[in-house]
């Protein structure tokens, strides 16, 4: 970028492009934490989440001390392309309630909105002796 004239933080000021990095991964604590705290995930998302925001937060405490020098750059690229995808997946595999559902599948256990009670009355729908048999004759 610097060759075609190309303006970047990364050039221009190596040490706010450091600040940048380690700022928005040190926000990814709380921001999995929100998600649990909001019932999105449950706990276990905090807890496992930690573990790559952690790896995360070191490569960006690494750039940010060597300004991009020494591999920081190429270990804070690669942290930042995995980070996400796996943080999505952690998401997706804590869902609130969902290995609730899944051990009441495997074990056979049906859930109370599968339960049909007889008291209910049925539902009176086109052709089932509603108005609307009266509009068609």
């Amino acid at each position: 970028y610097k060759n075609a004239g190309y303006r970047m933080l990364a050039w221009t000021n190596p040490a706010r492009n450091g600040r940048v990095a380690l700022r928005y991964s040190i926000l990814m604590f709380p921001l999995c934490i929100a998600f649990s705290y909001a019932g999105v995930t449950d706990w276990g998302f905090a807890a496992t989440s930690s573990v790559i925001n952690a790896w995360m937060l070191r490569e960006a405490i690494r750039f940010w001390r060597y300004e991009g020098a020494k591999g920081s750059a190429r270990g804070l690229f690669w942290a930042s392309v995995w980070h996400l995808p796996i943080v999505l997946v952690l998401a997706m595999a804590h869902k609130k309630g969902l290995w609730e559902k899944v051990w009441r599948a495997a074990l056979g256990d049906a859930e109370e909105d599968e339960w049909e009670y007889d008291d209910e009355e049925p539902e009176q729908g086109f052709g089932r002796g509603s108005e609307a048999e009266g509009l068609t004759r």
